[in-house]
């Protein structure tokens, strides 16, 4: 066994919290420089800075983030707010992937990133209040839904966030999103166009905007083709195997799937 031994003189040595000035000192330059080379100032060279961050190093020198905050007006804390209960929403694919894309872009831009996953009812609230109280930068929004109270708090406060998905009402914000009218008419055109007429749509919670738009390409492939719209075929799940399992089960239960009103007419 290797047993380290630490006198009471050792202790008081690593209890001690080195300073910004004493880095500065062992640097050469001014405490201001210091500062400047923390939070990232373009004004500063590439050779100071390096010989900065060496000497941070070797005296290990971690600068309070709360301090820094205060003084770069910037917390480098992006909040990423998904929706649903935490097991469900991480259970669906798509989460993760965009989670670990964020996070790769966040790192690489010297910034951590804070997680919420609306389990509760007050699971916004709480989102908000950091964002008034200015304890991150900006916010990514992994959905979209109607009539969405925590999205017209940062439009109403200007408050920088991007939106996964389209919003409800347009305006001048940022989102991404696919065209999930187009993908779900075509879907349901390519079905129509092998002959089937009866097509069942399992689609994603009612107040999710991709589950709206997703609805509204599969209906008007229905109206190009003639066909009226069935809402004893349309069953909402959410975007989990266990949901899609109960929305296939139910739709089999009521025999909807492979039963017609005359065997002429099954197809």
């Amino acid at each position: 066994y290797k047993v380290c031994i630490v006198f009471s003189q050792d202790l008081e040595v690593m209890n001690l919290k080195v300073t910004i000035k004493e880095v500065a000192s062992a640097a050469g330059v001014s405490t201001s420089t210091v500062s400047r080379v923390i939070s990232g100032n373009s004004r500063i060279s590439e050779a100071t800075s390096k010989r900065v961050m060496e000497v941070m190093d070797e005296l290990g020198y971690h600068p309070n983030l709360i301090a820094r905050s205060l003084v770069s007006q910037s917390t480098r804390i992006i909040g990423v707010v998904m929706p649903g209960a935490t097991r469900e929403t991480l259970a669906n694919p798509f989460f993760p992937e965009a989670l670990r894309g964020i996070s790769d872009a966040a790192s690489k831009n010297n910034y951590f990133v804070l997680l919420s996953v609306q389990e509760e009812e007050d699971g916004e609230l709480r989102f908000e209040d950091l964002v008034r109280k200015g304890m991150v930068d900006g916010i990514i929004m992994l959905y979209s839904k109607r009539e969405d109270t925590f999205f017209e708090v940062l439009k109403s406060r200007k408050f920088p966030f991007v939106m996964v998905g389209k919003p409800q009402k347009s305006g001048k914000f940022s989102y991404v999103d696919n065209d999930n009218v187009a993908a779900a008419y075509e879907a349901t055109e390519h079905l129509l166009q092998k002959g089937k007429k009866r097509i069942a749509m399992v689609t994603g919670p009612r107040d999710l905007m991709v589950s709206l738009d997703r609805f509204e390409g599969y209906k008007r492939a229905l109206y190009d083709h003639g066909i009226e719209l069935d809402d004893a075929l349309l069953v909402h799940a959410s975007f989990s195997a266990d949901g899609g399992a109960k929305a296939a089960a139910e739709l089999l239960e009521l025999c909807l799937l492979y039963t017609s009103p005359s065997p002429r007419d099954r197809t």
